[in-house]
């Protein structure tokens, strides 16, 4: 990772091309990904803890069950990713594009910059786990993406989560 980050330093504006790539369970921890166009790539099972991935391209990559854990997503194009299961527990997802992705199972708790309004754009959040406070602003604006989020124990609700009672 130590080469890759030094040749990124070196190079900061060349956008490397990895769309397509196979990546699945690469150990991309702390990798500067910065503008990389990984469209398409297999990213499944991937380590991107704190990674760089501002201004990254990752239309409809896969990154299921993918740990982001504080990764740098700002700006980044995940519009239609499938994220099922990935943890982006305290990553940064400001002016991130996340409409069509697939949030299934997702750990967003604590996530950094998330905005109701990204939420709303056509985002699929069946089991999705996020922050009482964001739950509560989807509630009042967008009940319809509520009723399949995970509640704070896990369990999988049959019509609504606990935050969407009425």
């Amino acid at each position: 990772m130590e080469a890759w980050n030094n040749w990124r330093l070196g190079n900061p504006y060349t956008m490397p091309d990895l769309s397509g790539a196979n990546l699945t369970g690469a150990n991309l921890s702390g990798a500067n990904l910065r503008w990389a166009d990984l469209r398409q790539a297999d990213l499944r099972s991937a380590f991107l803890r704190k990674a760089n991935l501002i201004g990254a391209d990752l239309r409809r990559a896969l990154l299921e069950r993918s740990n982001l854990i504080a990764a740098n997503l700002i700006g980044a194009n995940l519009r239609g990713a499938f994220l099922e299961g990935a943890n982006l527990i305290g990553a940064d997802l400001s002016g991130a594009n996340l409409r069509r992705a697939k949030l299934g199972w997702a750990d967003l708790r604590k996530a950094r910059n998330l905005s109701v309004k990204q939420l709303s754009k056509e985002v699929m959040l069946n089991g999705a786990e996020l922050d009482p406070d964001l739950i509560d602003k989807l509630k009042k604006l967008y009940p319809h993406l509520c009723e399949s989020l995970r509640t704070k124990k896990g369990k999988y609700p049959t019509q609504h989560c606990r935050h969407c009672t009425t």
